[in-house]
């Protein structure tokens, strides 16, 4: 099920396609695509799909997105294929990546009381697959972060740190993964097997060119800051529920006693207030909230359920609301 529009997409976004065009530009120039505007690059090494929005903004993604449109963009160039077709075949590429995050959730919750397990599969299928249908490339990192945090709980330190490392060179955002990897990293840093050491090399090795990657990327936040930050708004109501979600996610966490789980509610909560209201963005609230229901052994139900709520109410800060897959896909059936 895909629009008719320009894009295929369900809303009009164009990421999937100009991450497709950026990977092919990067074959050829590199990291100039963090450096130079997207417009001048383009002009420069022609793409046969190029959508031409966003044209004096340089590349803002994490490294790994460019090899993970590799293969659309390859199809793109050497396949004849009209501007639509391309269009519907790259947000299909992305749904599929959607549904593979929501196989990595359920997965992640194979354990645990059936009515959790319900609740919480149900609100990731409306984030993930909202994020897919409108060709945003995010449930990746979630899906990653999902497998990474079920390694977590069997103490699979290499498995989880080799995930980690793969959310964050595809994404930014899985930044709020971070503190739940501090376990592992002290697991393998003391250890004297070479394919621990491998794996902590691996991980330094991928935080320093994503770390490069973002340091550029974020010199040309003011060309694609359409909002101001939440901080700077004192008057406007979501500010108040970020501050108050904040408070009583760590509560949660206080509760439980995971003190990695506060980090990430924190972190979650910063970039909450400092980030624009970007609906797709709102999908980090999954970490802390899969942290939580991925051990159902040493956490009651009614903390789930707490985090649940919390996760529904503090993604409004984004702007995103629970029902709008629905509406977006009524709005779609009602133009067939």
């Amino acid at each position: 099920m895909l629009s008719k529009g320009p894009y295929a997409d369900l809303g009009g976004y164009s990421d999937h396609l100009r991450n497709t065009a950026l990977s092919w530009i990067a074959f050829h120039r590199g990291f100039e695509v963090y450096q130079k505007p997207y417009g001048k690059l383009i002009d420069e090494v022609p793409f046969r799909h190029a959508v031409q929005e966003w044209r004096d903004v340089p590349y803002i993604n994490a490294p790994g997105a460019l090899l993970l449109f590799a293969p659309m963009a390859a199809i793109g160039q050497w396949v004849p294929l009209s501007d639509a077709a391309f269009g519907r075949l790259c947000l299909s590429f992305v749904v599929i990546l959607a549904h593979w995050a929501l196989w990595a959730v359920l997965k992640s919750l194979q354990s645990g009381a059936l009515g959790v397990r319900i609740l919480v599969s149900l609100f990731s299928w409306t984030v993930l697959i909202r994020a897919g249908l409108n060709g945003q490339y995010d449930p990746v990192w979630v899906g990653c972060g999902a497998l990474m945090l079920a390694a977590l709980s069997k103490g699979q330190w290499r498995r989880a740190l080799l995930l980690f490392s793969l959310a964050g060179f595809v994404h930014y955002r899985a930044v709020v993964l971070t503190p739940f990897a501090w376990p592992a990293i002290a697991q393998l840093f003391t250890s004297r097997n070479r394919r621990d050491k491998a794996v902590l090399l691996l991980l330094g090795a991928a935080a320093a060119v994503v770390i490069s990657c973002f340091a550029v990327a974020i010199g040309s936040g003011d060309l694609f800051r359409d909002t101001p930050a939440l901080i700077h708004r004192p008057g406007d109501p979501l500010l108040l529920l970020a501050v108050g979600a904040a408070f009583i996610g760590a509560a949660i966490a206080v509760h439980l006693r995971d003190w990695m789980l506060v980090a990430s509610v924190a972190l979650v909560s910063l970039i909450a207030l400092y980030d624009t209201q970007h609906w797709w963005h709102a999908l980090i609230v999954l970490a802390p909230l899969l942290r939580v229901a991925v051990q159902p052994l040493r956490t009651p139900q009614l903390a789930q359920l707490s985090m649940l709520a919390w996760a529904i109410a503090i993604q409004n800060v984004w702007l995103a609301r629970p029902l709008a897959l629905f509406k977006s896909l009524g709005r779609f059936a009602s133009g067939i």
